[in-house]
């Protein structure tokens, strides 16, 4: 005959015996769930195709680092009509140690504020207009002051970049972070020349001139960058677009360990970042930050 301790020695061991079957079903609960959220990601990706568009959710800051006044300039065009005209987002820094950085910046943006709307689908005529803003600053200013251009266009889950100088276009997406512009400075001719001679790159990194600027706005003849086809966007991609003064902090690779799941909290991340590194030189720096949400309704 059973007696009570029996029975709870019983009932414990086969919990205690239950206790896998549980975890093997928790485990399969959430492959489960991952599985079903990466097809729901899947399916709204795909959903861009049959021309649901992508929403922008944009934050923006520019802090003054360890320079004497600001010299990034920043803008981003209206939200209204953004079906039809797309969304414009413009990081301009000037050059620093050159007269007339601050309002070289800021004469890029207003100009590209004042053109706005743009084709999005004409970037020959675009990269004409920006070339003609840098003319415009050549002329007046003669190589005294000079700026970075980098700017995208966004429309629906498409995106046009232009670039010139050594400001940042950034995509991060699937926690990887990728420069989508090329660089025009000292280091980009001489990592190519080092690689081209089958040399090692290291010794580029540590050249004085390194970040020196080989093109820029102001230039006697710019060499405005952009893209041949516009790049293909996804839910949950995040842009940033940026002076230099935010890598200088972060390395590029440690970019998407700061990115949240709302483009504000992206932004503060960021700036705080940068702020709390307390680097001795630290450049100005600024930033517009770019998520891409899937509109369901």
């Amino acid at each position: 005959m059973l007696n009570l301790f029996d029975l709870g020695l019983g009932f414990g061991i086969a919990m205690f015996l239950m206790i896998p079957v549980f975890l093997a079903g928790v485990v399969a609960f959430f492959y489960f769930l991952d599985n079903y959220l990466s097809t729901y990601r899947h399916y709204i990706n795909n959903s861009n195709a049959k021309g649901r568009p992508l929403r922008c959710r944009i934050a923006y800051f520019s802090e003054k680092g360890a320079r004497k006044r600001q010299e990034d300039s920043y803008y981003v065009s209206p939200m209204k009509n953004v079906d039809e005209n797309g969304v414009i987002a413009v990081v301009s820094d000037g050059i620093g140690g050159l007269k007339f950085g601050n309002e070289i910046s800021r004469f890029v943006t207003d100009k590209i504020s004042e053109g706005y709307p743009y084709d999005f689908d004409d970037t020959e005529n675009n990269s004409t207009i920006l070339r003609g803003i840098s003319r415009d600053i050549y002329n007046h200013y003669k190589l005294e002051g000079g700026a970075t251009l980098a700017m995208v266009h966004i429309k629906n889950d498409l995106m046009n970049i232009y670039s010139c100088g050594d400001s940042n276009i950034i995509l991060i997406r699937n926690g990887r972070a990728i420069m989508l512009n090329t660089k025009q400075n000292y280091l980009s001719l001489l990592i190519n020349k080092l690689a081209n001679n089958g040399e090692t790159t290291k010794s580029a990194y540590l050249d004085k001139d390194a970040k020196a600027l080989v093109d820029f706005m102001g230039n006697s003849y710019s060499r405005v960058h952009r893209t041949m086809k516009p790049i293909r966007l996804f839910d949950g991609d995040y842009i940033i677009v940026s002076s230099d003064g935010i890598t200088d902090a972060i390395p590029m690779k440690k970019l998407p360990e700061y990115v949240h799941n709302r483009a504000v909290h992206s932004a503060e991340r960021i700036k705080f970042t940068v702020k709390s590194s307390r680097r001795p030189s630290q450049d100005n720096y600024t930033a517009v930050v770019i998520k891409m949400e899937f509109d369901l309704f």
